[in-house]
């Protein structure tokens, strides 16, 4: 279960509540392979699908990876090739916009489409027991006890729906092992 408690709003004053009750307000994560965790290296255009990356030689041939995009969507392709000696990967999908140098090239795990998450309890300030949560299947590609991964939480509020009314949280899972 990926539960995100009583989270708030620090860019509203005063720390405002995040809730999804408003028509179309939305919650939902994914999760990412923190050592697959590259940029773009040189600047590419509309229709690439050979991308010129920092460091190419830490993807696989058929790792699912997202291409950040010019602006703030993501593009989702499996990697044909990796080429380390031209400092390029190629994905099976093109770019439908532009992405500038320093975008993120990342390893999705599990399925491309984002968890849906739902909101639990009364969203307001001073309340513990509310906020988001969402199964993240026993059968998903990461291991939780075997790995550390990296789960981002994307909070769009229904307000304006553009990209500055998005919140991400980003939250690491760490294998625990105590001292004995």
């Amino acid at each position: 279960m990926v539960r995100l408690k009583h989270p708030t709003d620090v860019d509203a004053a005063p720390n405002e509540p995040l809730n999804n009750t408003d028509d179309g307000s939305t919650c939902s994560y994914r999760v990412y392979d923190p050592a697959k965790d590259e940029t773009i290296a040189v600047a590419e255009g509309i229709g690439q699908s050979i991308l010129s990356v920092t460091n190419p030689a830490v993807f696989d041939v058929g790792d699912q990876v997202e291409v950040e995009q010019d602006d703030g969507t993501f593009k989702v392709g499996n990697l044909t090739a990796v080429t380390p000696a031209d400092g390029t990967i190629t994905t099976d999908t093109a770019l439908t916009v532009a992405a500038a140098i320093s975008n993120r090239v990342r390893r999705l795990f599990g399925a491309s489409t984002p968890v849906t998450m739902s909101e639990y309890g009364t969203p307001k300030l001073g309340t513990l027991d509310w906020g988001f949560k969402a199964a993240l299947a026993s059968d998903h590609e990461c291991q939780i006890q075997d790995q550390e991964i990296d789960i981002e939480i994307a909070f769009v509020g229904a307000a304006g729906g553009g990209k500055d009314d998005q919140k991400t949280i980003l939250a690491v899972i760490k294998d625990v092992k105590e001292d004995v």
